[in-house]
């Protein structure tokens, strides 16, 4: 009886199986991370053995008056056996270029990139010399091509196999970032990709960014691939992150988020600029921005403009309602004609549609564009797109490059306490150190001051007896000679409107 029921079962069995094959893959895709967690902390890799030749092509990027990044050598031929064009590196733009004004394009450049750039195989690396900047841009996006000395041939030969850019995001969200940071070697990162968006980061605007949380991203990752972790094609390239960044908002380092006027800073966040569409930018292997699908968009330069303080107070009047305020915005493009769109968030600076007719450029002066501002507290920006034609509509990457410019309204008080720290002199303990720490924008280091009272006194809030500190160093120094001391120290936001007081006493 038991027999025959195992004779009943198996071909039953052989049936389910043979039905399971026919819709699973293929082949099951290889897990490039190795079964490393997600939010893992960083992982050296050595390549003395050659497992991880794959990566390679990863490594150290530095050019004359940029910065020190990571690179990867890109894959841009039609077929394997094109070798005769040259090879190209995608790293950051801001590893090259610093300037949102300009666009780097075709620029002769003096630097190098190092391959096999693993903390085991330093007698083994191999560099080659950087000839030309292609493109760099840290406008919109944030991205460099650069020119090697050697045609792809040669370097796939000296053993460095060009990593594939993708077409398209992977269905499976799990990402690698695999870079050097500064004074280190090729480590890898894992987590899952996140939501797409726009940021702020200083004077730099970037659209369409995709955001992760992989652990130890830090100086010198900045362009670095973020590869589809089971298909090892690059994803986007990295920019920015919040880590490290402290309480600031939307300055240099801390980048933030803006949608519909809200600003947000995600802790932890890293950000980088697609390499989707990328491809389409070489032809036969070579780079061609001016093919009309290829995602780096249009060229054109703006003139630089007066620094101006670009956070707004918000005012109401009796009644409750906010006092309009006007932004008046010079700015000058080298393009015969421009269209521009006010919005309130980042990402529809990217979106070509919504934006006005073309406008006849002043090329050798300077344009205005003013709107009022009353929607409330929060930020308003404007995007200025340059174009060659009056007639017809902007093409698909036309507002690629659109450049950003931004007012911020903040409305007081400022919520964020004074933030200060405390030492005691070693040679004479009745005398301390006290360092007033800027945040941008809440706590502006030009506004702070402070005031050394009786412990008995404890009125703050009078304005007598303030004294400024010092903005180039940022400390005071309290004398407590005399006996105990209470300290007050206030200071204001980048708008100016007025912080919490805060007193401690001294000795603690």
């Amino acid at each position: 009886m038991k027999a025959l029921f195992l004779d009943w079962l198996v071909p039953i069995v052989l049936l389910i199986n043979m039905s399971a094959c026919s819709v699973l893959p293929q082949s099951i895709s290889r897990d490039w991370g190795e079964g490393t967690p997600d939010f893992a902390p960083a992982q050296p890799l050595g390549n003395v053995n050659g497992q991880y030749d794959h990566w390679q092509s990863i490594g150290r990027v530095t050019v004359e008056n940029g910065m020190t990044c990571t690179g990867s050598l890109i894959d841009t031929r039609q077929t394997v056996d094109q070798r005769d064009s040259p090879a190209y590196v995608l790293t950051s733009g801001h590893c090259t270029n610093l300037d949102s004004n300009v666009v780097l394009v075709d620029e002769d450049a003096t630097g190098k990139v190092t391959f096999n750039f693993f903390a085991d195989t330093i007698e083994f690396t191999k560099s080659y010399p950087v000839k030309r900047i292609n493109w760099s841009t840290i406008r919109g996006q944030d991205i460099s091509i650069l020119q090697l000395d050697r045609t792809i041939g040669q370097v796939i030969s000296d053993g460095i196999q060009p990593l594939k850019l993708a077409t398209s995001l992977p269905a499976e969200s799990g990402v690698l970032i695999v870079g050097a940071p500064l004074q280190r070697h090729i480590q890898r990162m894992a987590c899952p990709r996140e939501h797409s968006t726009g940021i702020v980061e200083g004077l730099w605007a970037w659209q369409d960014q995709l955001s992760n949380r992989c652990l130890d991203v830090m100086s010198g990752i900045s362009g670095s691939p973020v590869l589809g972790r089971f298909n090892n094609e690059i994803l986007a390239v990295v920019g920015t992150t919040t880590q490290g960044s402290g309480h600031s908002r939307c300055s240099s380092g801390a980048p933030c988020e803006v949608m519909d006027g809200k600003v947000s800073k995600k802790l932890n966040t890293n950000y980088s600029t697609s390499a989707i569409g990328l491809q389409a930018c070489f032809n036969q292997g070579r780079f061609d921005p001016l093919n009309p699908s290829c995602s780096v968009g249009p060229n054109f330069k703006f003139s630089a403009t007066p620094p101006v303080n670009t956070f707004i107070k918000l005012e109401r009047d009796h009644s409750g309602a906010v006092i309009p305020w006007l932004w008046t915005q010079p700015f000058a493009v080298d393009s015969p004609y421009y269209r521009y769109k006010f919005t309130r968030t980042i990402n529809e600076c990217g979106v070509p549609t919504g934006y006005s007719e073309a406008i006849s450029s002043n090329t050798s002066g300077e344009n205005k564009l003013s709107r009022e501002l009353h929607d409330g507290a929060g930020m308003y920006l404007l995007c200025i797109m340059g174009q060659e034609h009056k007639i017809g509509a902007p093409g698909q990457w036309d507002a690629r490059n659109a450049r950003v410019y931004w007012r911020w309204m903040l409305e007081g008080p400022s919520q964020l306490t004074p933030i200060y720290s405390i030492s005691q002199n070693q040679n004479d303990p009745s005398e301390y150190t006290v360092r007033a720490f800027p945040v941008s924008p809440d706590l502006d280091a030009y506004s702070y001051q402070y005031k050394v009272v009786s412990r008995e006194k404890t009125d703050c809030l009078d304005q007598q007896g303030y004294k400024r500190v010092q903005p180039s160093i940022g400390v005071f120094t309290v004398d407590v000679t005399n006996g105990p001391v209470k300290v007050c120290l206030k200071t204001n936001d980048l708008a100016g409107n007025p912080s919490p007081i805060v007193d401690f006493q001294l000795p603690e």
